[in-house]
């Protein structure tokens, strides 16, 4: 299963980041860290065999937001459309259901 609107979940983990550290430190650090677990969680799925799953866990330096991915390698897929489940601090913002 693939999400099909990869930029509405985003904006929804950018936004959980936002209510969670405020506007400045979330367009700042924030915005940093989504891009960088966005590239370690595609270097991930890169490294997984096609048809597996992968499911990764980011927690941010001051504990504050945790961030959980699962995905699945699929072949001719760009990685953001294998994304299947998205979650931050428990609170589901894309669901494999």
């Amino acid at each position: 299963m693939t999400h099909k609107n990869e930029r509405e979940w985003i904006g929804r983990l950018q936004m959980e980041l936002i209510r969670i550290y405020g506007p400045l430190q979330a367009a700042g650090a924030g915005g940093r860290a989504v891009q960088g677990i966005l590239g370690d969680f595609q270097r991930m799925l890169e490294r997984t065999p096609v048809g597996q799953s992968c499911r990764e866990e980011y927690r941010m330096e001051d504990g504050k937001a945790v961030v959980i991915l699962s995905g699945i390698r699929t072949e001719g897929v760009e990685y953001l459309g294998m994304v299947t489940e998205a979650e931050i601090n428990g609170r589901k913002i894309l669901s494999g259901d």
